[in-house]
C-alpha cells in the first residue's frame, strides 16, 4: 500500500506554481517580436504571393514569399500587398526559421501606415490620412463581400459535419458580429453552405465553429486558406469603437479571455517589441510580461462588481486611453 501511495504522489500533476515554472523554462520569458528583423525599403513589385523589395543599405533587390496570413497595412488599415504601388517606401517584419534566418515576410506596411502605428504622423498630414484610411476601409469591405473574409481551416470533423475556421485579424469585427444560427458560405468549388454554431475570440483572430453537410467537408484540410462569405453587417459594426459581441452571455473566465482578445496592450514599453500592442493583449507572453496577469486581476475585480462588458470597457478606456482598441507601437 505504501508503495502504491508513493507512486501516486510521484505521478501527481504539478501544482500551479510548479506548472508556471515548467512553462517558463520551456517557453522562455522574452517576446519573440523583440528579435524579429524589421526592415525599411522600397517596394519593387508584388507578384502573386511574392514581394520584391530593395531594403535600405542593401545593394540588390530581394524577393520573399508573403506568408498566407500576413498582416498587410495600406493607408492605415488592413489591405492587400498588391495595392501598394511599386516605388512606395515600406516597412517589413521578417518571419525567421529556427536558426533565426529570415525566410518570408510576415507584416508589410506602407510608410504612412507605419507612422500611424508609431504615432509619428505630422498633425498637418492627419486629415488627408484619415480620408485615405476611410477609403481603404470601404475598399476592404468590398473585397470581403466579393471574396469573403479570409481565414484558415483549423479543424474538420467530417463525421459530425463540423469544422473550425480561424478568421484573420483584419476581419475581427465582422466575424465577431456573427451569432449562432447565422448562415455563411465558404469559397470552395463548389461553394460550401454552413451555419454558425459558435463564435469565439482567439487572440487577435476569431474561431468560428460551423456546421455543414458532412460530404461537403471531405476535401477540407487543416491549414487550408479560404474565404467566408456572409451578409454584410451594418456600417456601425466597423464604425463603433466598441466590439460588436460585447455583453453576450459568458462565464467569468470566458469574459476575462474575451477582454484580453479584444484589446491591445497599453503598457509603456517602447520600440517594436510588444506583441500585445500589435496583436491584442491575449498574445503577450505572460512569462515575460506582467501586463496580462495584471489586467486579468483587474477584470476579475470589475466582473465581481457586477459590471457589464460595456461598463468595464468604458472604465478601461478611461484608465488606459484610445490605444486600448487599436494596434499601436511606441517609438
Amino acid at each position: 500500500m505504501l508503495l502504491i501511495l508513493l507512486a501516486a504522489l510521484h505521478a501527481a500533476p504539478p501544482n500551479n506554481r510548479d506548472a508556471a515554472r515548467v512553462i517558463r523554462e520551456v517557453a522562455g520569458s522574452a517576446e519573440y517580436l523583440r528579435g524579429v528583423p524589421k526592415k525599411f525599403g522600397k517596394l519593387v513589385k508584388v507578384d502573386g504571393g511574392k514581394v520584391t523589395v530593395r531594403f535600405d543599405k542593401e545593394k540588390a533587390d530581394s524577393t520573399w514569399p508573403l506568408i498566407d496570413d500576413a498582416e498587410v497595412k495600406v493607408n492605415g488599415w488592413w489591405g492587400r500587398a498588391s495595392q501598394i504601388k511599386p516605388g512606395t517606401r515600406v516597412w517589413a517584419w521578417m518571419k525567421t526559421d529556427r536558426k533565426n534566418r529570415p525566410v518570408a515576410i510576415a507584416m508589410l506596411a506602407d510608410d504612412e501606415s507605419q507612422k500611424d502605428v508609431h504615432g509619428t504622423l505630422k498633425d498637418g498630414d492627419k486629415p488627408a490620412f484619415e480620408k485615405a484610411r476611410e477609403a481603404q476601409r470601404l475598399w476592404l469591405r468590398g473585397a470581403w463581400l466579393k471574396d469573403g473574409v479570409p481565414g484558415s481551416v483549423a479543424f474538420v470533423h467530417v463525421f459530425s459535419g463540423e469544422m473550425d475556421i480561424l478568421v484573420d485579424h483584419e476581419a475581427m469585427r465582422w466575424a465577431r458580429w456573427l451569432q449562432k444560427g447565422d448562415k455563411v458560405r465558404l469559397t470552395e468549388d463548389p461553394p460550401v453552405d454552413a451555419v454558425v454554431k459558435a463564435s469565439t475570440p482567439w487572440r487577435e483572430r476569431t474561431l468560428l465553429r460551423l456546421v455543414a453537410k458532412p460530404r461537403d467537408l471531405t476535401d477540407l484540410k487543416a491549414g487550408r486558406r479560404l474565404g467566408l462569405k456572409m451578409a454584410a453587417p451594418p456600417p456601425s459594426v466597423e464604425a463603433d469603437r466598441l466590439p460588436p459581441d460585447m455583453d453576450r452571455p459568458r462565464g467569468q473566465p470566458e469574459r476575462v479571455e474575451w477582454f484580453l482578445a479584444s484589446v491591445y496592450c497599453t503598457c509603456g514599453v517602447r520600440g517594436d517589441t510588444c506583441t500585445g500592442m500589435f496583436y491584442t493583449l491575449a498574445s503577450c507572453n505572460p512569462n515575460g510580461c506582467g501586463q496580462p496577469n495584471m489586467v486579468r486581476k483587474k477584470l476579475e475585480k470589475l466582473i465581481g462588481e457586477k459590471l457589464t462588458d460595456r461598463q468595464i470597457m468604458e472604465r478601461l478606456l478611461k484608465d488606459e486611453g484610445p490605444g486600448l482598441l487599436q494596434p499601436h507601437l511606441l517609438p
